[in-house]
């Protein structure tokens, strides 16, 4: 069984080099698309984003570590989201950098490539690390200078086994995994650099779209609305065509599945699957990019003036922050 990290990576690929997905809201299903399913979806669309966003709590972020994966998730359905100058929308940007840099700074190990010899806190580190990498880019942070950190160089160092690990692993993993390497696959087979210079990925790609359509059921069900969401996003991104997979029938299933007040169980899955009900995927952060403004997170650099005479030793400075100890003043 492949880990949860290795799908989250595998995301992380598709945001990094996938060319953006072409499907949409409006033909999400192709010719099956009915104008019924594009209205029940942009309603619900509107609902769950609401209540995620009323799910923010008072530190401006999400319960549970979820504050990434919901950032993420909102600024997919609407690109201009980030970009809202109101204060809490700029401290909700700060919680997610200080929730990152909490996580980051609490062992140095965290930031050795060599997985293997990591405990399993560390780990925990490096599973949350695609979805901070995700989030970051959705809200136009440079991945690879995050306060002094080349995060993409951190994933990088830890994705040297996922084709080696998903092609041998025979698609015996979970739907969710499935899905997010079958996107990852299409994204990368897709890309000018790599189109019909490697076999493995196409059958990489075969193999993982013909596991999950083994898994579909006749009344067009992945399962339960997460994998249906994720399943579809992915059949969606490899082009496989919806008359393959009864679309209509499972997306469906995912509206139907929505509370009344716009959640589909808990947190993370309403996160989920919010991206599919405007006809998202993770493909499409990489033309988020676009409509970020000049220099819009860089952090302003203070100035100094040197009172010391030229001949006085160095001073050195170190800030020690402890762990669950955050100082964080608002003049």
């Amino acid at each position: 069984m492949m880990s949860s990290w290795l799908a989250l990576t595998c995301a992380v690929l598709t945001v990094l080099i996938c060319n953006t997905s072409s499907f949409n809201v409006d033909s999400i299903c192709g010719l099956d698309t009915t104008p019924k399913l594009v209205d029940r979806l942009e309603s619900a669309r509107s609902v769950a984003t609401n209540w995620l966003s009323n799910k923010r709590e008072p530190g401006f972020g999400w319960s549970l570590g979820n504050t990434a994966s919901a950032v993420t998730s909102l600024q997919l359905v609407n690109q201009s989201w980030v970009a809202d100058p109101s204060l809490d929308m700029r401290l909700t940007i700060k919680e997610l950098q200080l929730e990152i840099l909490s996580v980051l700074s609490r062992s140095e190990r965290t930031l050795i490539p060599n997985a293997k010899h990591l405990t399993k806190h560390h780990r925990v580190t490096i599973s949350r690390l695609p979805g901070y990498v995700m989030a970051l880019h959705a809200t136009c942070h440079d991945n690879t200078d995050f306060h002094g950190i080349n995060l993409i160089s951190l994933l990088a160092d830890n994705m040297r086994q996922i084709r080696k690990d998903v092609l041998n692993d025979h698609y015996q993993q979970a739907q969710d995994t499935t899905s997010m390497v079958l996107s990852a696959f299409a994204c990368v087979h897709n890309t000018s650099s790599f189109i019909s210079k490697d076999d493995d990925l196409r059958r990489g790609i075969d193999g993982a779209a013909n596991c999950l359509l083994n898994s579909h059921e006749s009344h067009g069900s992945f399962g339960n609305a997460i994998n249906n969401a994720l399943a579809s996003q992915a059949l969606l991104s490899a082009g496989v065509s919806p008359s393959r997979w009864n679309c209509h029938a499972t997306v469906t299933s995912v509206i139907d599945a929505m509370h009344e007040d716009g959640h589909f169980g808990s947190l993370a899955a309403t996160i989920h699957i919010l991206p599919l009900l405007a006809g998202r995927h993770h493909s499409h952060i990489k033309e988020l990019e676009f409509a970020c403004p000049e220099d819009y997170f860089e952090t302003p650099k203070p100035s100094f003036r040197n009172i010391l005479p030229d001949e006085e030793d160095t001073i050195n400075v170190t800030l020690e922050i402890q762990d669950d100890t955050r100082i964080f003043t608002i003049g």
